[in-house]
């Protein structure tokens, strides 16, 4: 789902056309909205989750709420 109330903007302040974002529920996954508006789910590769700060993969220590979503896959 592609929020039409909150665009993003970059670090010049320009609108990100692509913008991405976390999925609500799952930390690996996020989408990214073409153009704004059409969202593709997209996954990190396992092992990794989706760190909103970096718009990046990261390690879940790395993400606060996510430390653990990989603690049970073992």
């Amino acid at each position: 789902m592609c929020p039409k109330d909150r665009p993003k903007n970059d670090d010049k302040g320009q609108i990100v056309t692509h913008p991405k974002f976390q999925h609500p529920t799952d930390c690996q996954k996020f989408h990214v909205c073409i153009n704004g508006e059409d969202p593709r789910d997209i996954a990190c590769q396992l092992g990794e989750v989706y760190n909103e700060e970096t718009e990046m993969s990261d390690a879940p220590e790395n993400v606060p709420g996510c430390e653990d979503w990989y603690k049970d896959s073992d």
